[in-house]
């Protein structure tokens, strides 16, 4: 799934001459998760890692397995996010500098809904973030959550 995201979103990236770089663990466990929306969550945090990365920089993504659950980061290295503003990224139309952000585009609903997806799967969703850059990071349970469609 990750593979074919970052295919996917590479043409994208090109377009600024990024290179998304894809670091994934081998044989790691299959997730009962409603992958529409991980992938959702996955697409969103590669395409703000591509509208904040400066012209020809790298994306890294990587997956892992943690003892209970796979974490997942994608890494850029643009503007940073001030680590006072780190956990309003994801409160809904919470952008950190409207007005340079405007440029970009966007509702500021992107993270919010993110974090929703991640949280419904029993996992959760934070910011690492720098002067030199970002890394978005979550996880999901390697056992799934009982009745998740509710």
């Amino acid at each position: 799934m990750v593979e074919e995201i970052a295919e996917t979103m590479q043409s994208s990236a090109d377009l600024k001459n990024i290179k998304i770089n894809r670091e994934l663990e081998e044989n790691l466990p299959s997730l009962n998760i409603d992958s529409e929306r991980i992938k959702q969550v996955i697409m969103n945090l590669i395409n703000n890692a591509i509208k904040f990365s400066p012209d020809g920089s790298i994306i890294n993504i990587k997956a892992k397995k943690n003892v209970d659950d796979i974490l997942f980061e994608i890494q850029d290295f643009g503007r940073g996010i001030p680590k006072n503003k780190q956990k309003k990224v994801f409160e809904k139309f919470y952008q950190v500098e409207s007005g340079m952000d405007r440029e970009f585009g966007g509702a500021g609903l992107g993270l919010t809904i993110s974090q929703d997806i991640v949280n419904v799967h029993g996992g959760r969703i934070w910011i690492d973030s720098t002067k030199g850059g970002s890394t978005f990071r979550f996880t999901l349970p390697v056992e799934s959550v009982k009745d998740i469609e509710r």
